[in-house]
């Protein structure tokens, strides 16, 4: 579990006659809301990184055709993977 000055315990209780029904509810939404922020923070920090890594390329409709292309040629293989991984422990299986 975990402990709590009083204080923060009577802020946390004073929490549940504003909107959440239990302390632990509103913990949990403190949790999220810092889940979110650490996210948003880390995304933009890969971002100006990105920003900072070098030479651009143009983003334009031939860019993201491309790209889908790819996508859909990775998800391919990887349905092919795993059909003949099925298929290979199907074959493996002796009753």
């Amino acid at each position: 579990m975990y402990s709590l000055p009083q204080e923060l315990k009577h802020y946390a209780e004073e929490q549940t006659k504003n909107g959440y029904i239990t302390r632990s509810e509103y913990f949990r939404e403190l949790i999220r809301a810092d889940q979110r922020r650490r996210t948003k923070d880390k995304l933009d920090a890969m971002l100006l990184e990105g920003m900072r890594s070098g030479d651009s390329i143009p983003v334009d409709a031939k860019f993201w055709r491309i790209l889908t292309l790819v996508s859909c040629v990775a998800a391919l293989v990887q349905a092919i993977r795993l059909f003949y991984i099925d298929r290979k422990s199907n074959l493996d299986y002796a009753p």
